[in-house]
């Protein structure tokens, strides 16, 4: 648990979080990372976010507890200090690393390598990111598509208002508009009742708003 939550926070996202710049984006990225750790630990029960951020704190104190001991002691191997199995990982994650109790030390020793269930682990987790980049693009295009929509309905009621004819290449846009969309939200699988009824209720303005053209002409 502790290797691979210093793997995550210091390997794969030390780079991330470095950058952020705000709170709200860090408790984003720690949710990501809180996804990312439950995949490649399983188990029955999902650790939550605050218990992985008071892990890594209590980690972080304990190594400077240790350089600290380490600099009082110096070179006297009387004075045992007592050093936690995963120690090369703290060194690796926090050894470039300055703050309260820090002694400088290099950050050379490589993290260890995976073995066969650690990169499945790991490539299960890159492609559910995928498929989550997948799924926020779509919706992001569901809804260009539904201001567009929104965008020629509006324009064609001030057309309608304004002209006593309206070419029937203007109705042709608005229906092949609700057609695409409706049919991007299928081939989305992201329809639901309120969805539907949206794009009835586009049906409907379209079929009135012909009427209304077709008893100015």
């Amino acid at each position: 648990m502790v290797v691979t939550l210093l793997e995550l926070r210091y390997g794969r996202f030390k780079e991330t979080f470095s950058k952020c710049n705000s709170n709200q984006k860090k408790c984003s990225l720690w949710e990501r990372l809180r996804l990312q750790f439950n995949i490649i630990v399983g188990g029955d029960n999902a650790v939550t976010t605050t218990s992985l951020k008071n892990k890594e704190y209590d980690i972080r104190a304990k190594y400077k507890a240790i350089r600290i001991k380490e600099a009082a002691t110096g070179n006297d191997s009387d004075i045992p200090i007592d050093y936690p199995v995963y120690w090369d990982d703290m060194v690796a994650a926090f050894g470039d690393m300055r703050g309260l109790g820090d002694v400088e030390f290099g950050d050379d020793v490589p993290f260890p390598a995976e073995n066969s269930g650690q990169a499945d682990k790991r490539k299960a987790v890159d492609d559910l990111e995928s498929q989550r980049q997948q799924r926020s693009k779509s919706k992001v295009d569901i809804g260009a598509g539904l201001v567009s929509l929104g965008d020629a309905l509006a324009k064609g009621l001030v057309d309608a208002a304004a002209f006593r004819s309206v070419p029937d290449s203007s109705i042709a846009t608005v229906a092949t508009l609700l057609a695409e969309t409706k049919e991007i939200l299928v081939s989305t699988g992201v329809m639901n009742e309120r969805t539907i009824a949206a794009l009835e209720r586009g049906n409907e303005i379209q079929a009135k708003l012909l009427m209304f053209l077709e008893s100015k002409q």
